[in-house]
């Protein structure tokens, strides 16, 4: 987890961004500025709008789609939820395209994340919901991590987010490990 002046830093550097526009030389080389660049043409850094959810159909095909990534991976997600139980944390598993299809999680934490429209079936799309690690991941292809105020969206301000890439046999992009 970063530390207080990460988090008070991250928040001086958002909020300096949104009104100037610009950002500290040291921060312009950064995958979270560049995702700000493009969020800024797309979306709302005060005003959530929830995430574009598959559901029905769409997501049942989604998820025969992605059985073997999903059943590849839910043995790592499960058992790291046993470890994390009492832990206030949500592990997903995404495909190529961001859309969630594994969840588990802190009841608590599921809970307040469905307010906010983060479900089985949304897409973690960086035009819609802003700077996240779901989609830094699937842009670089590389762990990535978004923690407060280096989302975009405000909304997302309170959460730290980790996401690692999957990629089978051949080197393609599966999806995601976000927690």
């Amino acid at each position: 987890m970063p530390s207080a002046y990460c988090i008070d830093s991250s928040q001086n550097c958002w909020e300096f961004f949104h009104k100037h526009h610009w950002v500290s030389p040291e921060f312009a080389q950064t995958q979270c500025f560049a995702s700000w660049q493009r969020c800024v043409k797309q979306c709302s850094a005060v005003h959530w709008s929830p995430p574009h959810v598959a559901s029905g159909s769409t997501l049942n095909s989604l998820i025969k789609r992605n059985e073997s990534l999903i059943q590849c991976a839910t043995t790592v997600v499960e058992d790291t939820f046993d470890l994390l139980y009492h832990e206030p944390i949500v592990l997903l598993i995404t495909d190529d395209n961001g859309c969630v299809v594994k969840r588990i999680g802190h009841p608590d934490l599921v809970d307040e994340l469905e307010t906010l429209g983060i479900v089985q079936g949304c897409f973690f799309s960086e035009g819609k919901i802003g700077t996240n690690a779901i989609s830094l991941c699937i842009d670089t292809h590389l762990p990535s991590e978004v923690f407060a105020a280096n989302h975009f969206n405000r909304s997302l301000h309170p959460y730290g987010a980790c996401a690692a890439p999957i990629f089978d046999s051949f080197g393609k992009l599966r999806g995601t490990m976000h927690w």
